[in-house]
């Protein structure tokens, strides 16, 4: 009976083996995925109430194992072409696996345009019924970015002046205006061209929106050919940062640069 034991105790050794190899896989591959994107610890990424530790990342049973998803699949094929698990996520950085419109880099790693992200890379609308060992109703917030941040440019159209005028110098003249925007206007600011609109100057920054604004003229020779700043939202959609990376603090800008930028918006008399 011995021999018989002995062959026992060798098959449960392999048994245990086996079994404990996709674990470790599993564990390898989600540690590199936190390494790669750190900011996504603690997140839905990382724990769910129902799951905590969870591999949603990758499969659609949240305890691992079993088919995977998109992202998941992803990183399977090229594994199995021979890359290491790191390689393979970086690989796939922007792609868009889930067909959802967004990069893999878009769900996993930006906040800030969003109010829902990170999000699960490999599940959409049309599979995250697949989920398992896990509520649903934990994943479904999180399946595609939502939420966007308005950056659509208000609408705004200068009553007065129309453009062309001659102003004398060390006077005022009324600056009028319509603008509406989804988010609220939250300040306008009046810029000034005295070279026929090539070049404009800042002359009334953080101003409420009243419609009306009484502008001192200096003694500048030109015309008047005001425009107005991109009214800001708040939270500010366009940032001091950007137009300093884009352009550089500048004491005059081309308003044409600043069109090309994105931070300035042209108006129509």
């Amino acid at each position: 009976m011995k021999p018989n034991k002995t062959l026992l105790r060798l098959s449960l050794a392999v048994m245990i083996m086996v079994c404990a190899w996709p674990a470790f896989a599993r564990n390898a591959i989600r540690r590199d995925f936190f390494d790669t994107y750190p900011q996504t610890e603690a997140t839905q990424l990382d724990d769910l109430p129902s799951n905590s530790n969870h591999c949603g990342v990758c499969h659609f049973d949240f305890n691992g194992g079993g088919p995977r998803n998109a992202y998941g699949l992803a990183i399977e094929v090229r594994m199995s072409g021979g890359m290491d698990p790191l390689d393979a996520i970086l690989e796939i950085v922007n792609l868009d696996v889930d067909n959802d419109g967004f990069s893999n880099l878009v769900e996993i790693t930006d906040p800030g345009n969003f109010n829902n992200t990170p999000t699960f890379p490999g599940l959409a609308a049309s599979n995250v019924n697949g989920v398992a060992n896990v509520d649903p109703g934990e994943v479904s917030p999180y399946i595609t970015p939502t939420g966007a941040t308005d950056i659509t440019a208000p609408q705004v159209t200068v009553l007065a002046p129309t453009g062309g005028e001659v102003l004398e110098p060390n006077t005022t003249t009324t600056v009028s205006w319509v603008a509406t925007d989804a988010s609220g206007i939250a300040y306008v600011n009046i810029y000034l061209s005295d070279d026929g609109g090539d070049h404009y100057r800042q002359m009334a920054r953080h101003i409420p929106d009243t419609g009306e604004y009484s502008l001192f003229i200096p003694n500048l020779p030109g015309l008047l050919r005001p425009a107005i700043l991109k009214s800001r939202m708040m939270p500010l959609r366009y940032s001091n940062a950007k137009l300093k990376q884009r352009l550089g603090w500048l004491s005059e800008l081309s308003f044409e640069q600043a069109v090309a930028a994105d931070y300035l918006m042209p108006l129509q008399p």
